[in-house]
């Protein structure tokens, strides 16, 4: 009778048990879906939607070289990226896709106020944790407890501007240069109205140090 080689026996038994180890083990975590929404098509494509998928896209591979620690098991994230051409409706739609589609766990890109705002209006209700990247409209999280901002809103960005120019510049007079062909016109007129603010009220060190000084004038475009 032919004897069973001991090498065989090794081999069998080993991935025996390995396919047992293996079966036991429970299934991979799924990827944490997030969504991005950015203006891919229009007018900002360049410098707001490229940019901003590029920038998620990087992070995105830096966090799943190791993956999210989700109940002790490493898990990865999986970005689903829709197009809101920059258009309002088209981003409030491209979030309830996200949301009732692909189930994302959170929100984020959405860097133009006049897409951000609305959106932030819907996910505020479902709600869903929503990050807006660059939108400066106070509006986009104002009395809102799951939506956030990165950038400063525009009135305190216009104070912090005319603080600086006074009392470290020692500026008296202001000019605001805007391209009179962008839509954000009310932007505008937020930074111009809290520039004028900052500078009638330069702060209590300006007021200490430029006592008796004359105030700068306020300049009214034509």
């Amino acid at each position: 009778m032919k004897r069973t080689s001991p090498l065989f026996v090794f081999v069998f038994l080993s991935s025996l048990v390995l396919g047992l180890i293996l079966a036991c083990q429970p299934p991979s975590p799924p990827p944490i879906a997030i969504g991005l929404i950015v203006p891919v098509s229009g007018e900002f494509q360049n410098t707001e939607g490229q940019t901003t998928v590029q920038g998620a896209t990087l992070a995105l591979e830096q966090i799943n070289q190791t993956g999210i620690d989700l109940n002790g098991r490493p898990t990865p994230l999986k970005l689903i990226i829709e197009d809101d051409q920059d258009s309002p409706n088209v981003a409030v739609d491209a979030a309830r896709k996200l949301i009732a589609q692909e189930q994302v766990v959170a929100i984020t890109g959405l860097p133009l106020s006049r897409t951000a705002i609305p959106v932030s209006n819907f996910t505020e209700t479902v709600p869903i944790p929503t990050l807006s990247t660059t939108s400066t409209h106070p509006a986009t999280t104002a009395d809102k407890q799951y939506i956030f901002r990165v950038g400063l809103v525009d009135d305190f960005q216009g104070r912090i501007i005319a603080r600086f120019a006074y009392e470290d510049l020692n500026a008296t007079r202001a000019a605001l240069l805007y391209d009179v062909a962008n839509t954000a016109r009310r932007a505008r007129r937020r930074r111009r109205s809290a520039v004028r603010r900052g500078a009638r009220s330069p702060g209590p060190a300006a007021r200490r140090g430029r006592r008796g000084r004359r105030r700068p004038r306020r300049h009214r475009p034509g």
